[in-house]
């Protein structure tokens, strides 16, 4: 687990432009809603809570630890952004799945001539983003249904009848 912390703690501090940068651009490959500034500032708080995680030595099969604390926050304030915007889960998810691609690149070049090195890493990367798009789900699923709790009062609120009696005295 050192190793990959290591060196993702690594490539997140050097390259997290050109990741921010390219994972915006693998996510729009599939003509997702979304594409302009807020996606690029999503990513990079995102990214940040991946980096205090890894940083804070979190093990990618307990993401549930404290250490991925900031990044279960980031992914929860995504998905209620996107669940309001009315994107689906699913994009949600892939959003966090584009990811991949520009840091198993990155590892690529790391480990170019240690493939056991290499396999550790990637395996451990594609195991926290797997989960970190999990929980995203999981995230955009509770933002919908509050949403949905919330709409529901509020078209019980505009359902109930208010009739004024005279000044001061209202019939509901």
């Amino acid at each position: 687990m050192k190793t990959q912390n290591t060196a993702l703690e690594s490539l997140l501090k050097t390259d997290r432009d050109v990741i921010v940068d390219e994972w915006v651009a693998e996510f729009k490959v599939g003509g997702s809603k979304g594409t302009g500034s807020h996606v690029v500032a999503e990513a990079r708080s995102v990214l940040d809570g991946l980096a205090k995680g890894v940083s804070a030595g979190g093990d990618a099969a307990r993401f549930d630890s404290e250490a991925w604390a900031p990044l279960r926050d980031a992914l929860e304030s995504v998905s209620g952004s996107r669940a309001a915007q009315g994107s689906t889960s699913g994009e949600t998810s892939r959003f966090v799945l584009a990811a991949k691609k520009p840091m198993f690149d990155r590892l690529q070049v790391t480990f170019n001539k240690d493939a056991a090195a290499l396999a550790e890493n990637l395996w451990w990367l594609s195991l926290l983003v797997d989960r970190a798009a999990q929980y995203t789900v999981d995230a955009y699923q509770r933002s919908r249904e509050d949403i949905i709790n919330r709409q529901q009062q509020e078209l019980l609120e505009l359902s109930t009848p208010v009739v004024k009696l005279w000044d001061g005295v209202l019939a509901v």
